[in-house]
């Protein structure tokens, strides 16, 4: 294990890793933030089914990184939803996004045909996968196409190509996001929240450190305040 200089290192007497309270790493959003927020958000596209008359719904997702999120709208939707695929898209390299899409894997045709279809993503960034994805749907002919993302990225360049989803989760800020389904080049999806990738890349050289912090067994180190001496009172 390589120790940063920067923080306390101890090992507890039972062998666990004890470390400094200032190493703790905040997530941009808790499992159970995440989780509240997708009901809230399933709730909304239930009353907005529920006002067109919309009894049936067909989900796509847009890449694996989506399974999570798509999980639970799945069973949230409950009996609405009659069926669900994937929308298998390529747009990052590494952290770079690039406008070049290549489709790796779109639905079958009777699978959209006639069909009220939403589709989910993690994070509308630039828009051009959600454009894409929109797009292809349409082609596959869907009869109503709902776009929906758990966190829409509030770019400071301003730069969005398709900016009105139907249902959007959270806004965030404009930092790269890893976990829950998110990752860095395969690397953090099983993180069971959202942290942003740069928080994590302080211990990228203490990866049991890192391990530990995010999956939250952690013994944090806290200094007691020394208490004064009690002069006992005694017979005299």
């Amino acid at each position: 294990m390589t120790k940063n200089n920067d923080v306390k290192i101890n090992i507890s007497d039972k062998g666990d890793l004890v470390i400094d309270e200032s190493m703790a790493i905040n997530p941009m959003l808790s499992s159970d933030d995440i989780l509240e927020i997708i009901s809230a958000t399933c709730s909304e596209i239930i009353s907005f089914c529920e006002d067109r008359n919309i009894n049936k719904i067909k989900i796509i997702g847009v890449a694996k990184a989506c399974l999570p999120i798509m999980t639970s709208v799945v069973f949230l939707l409950g009996k609405r939803c009659i069926d669900y695929d994937f929308l298998v898209l390529e747009s990052y390299k590494g952290e770079e996004r690039t406008n070049d899409i290549k489709v790796r894997y779109k639905p079958k045709v009777k699978f959209c045909k006639n069909e009220a279809v939403l589709i989910v993503d993690t994070i509308l960034d630039t828009g051009y996968s959600m454009k894409k994805a929109v797009s292809i749907v349409k082609e596959l002919g869907a009869d109503i196409v709902l776009t929906c993302a758990l966190i829409k990225k509030n770019r400071t360049d301003n730069i969005c190509v398709y900016p009105n989803l139907d249902f959007v989760g959270w806004v965030s800020p404009d930092v790269f996001m890893v976990g829950y389904g998110l990752d860095d080049d395969g690397y953090y999806r099983n993180i069971p929240a959202i942290y942003n990738l740069q928080e994590l890349k302080k211990y990228k050289n203490d990866r049991y450190i890192l391990d530990t912090i995010i999956y939250n067994n952690v013994e944090y180190i806290y200094e007691e305040e020394e208490e004064g001496e009690i002069e006992e009172e005694g017979d005299e």
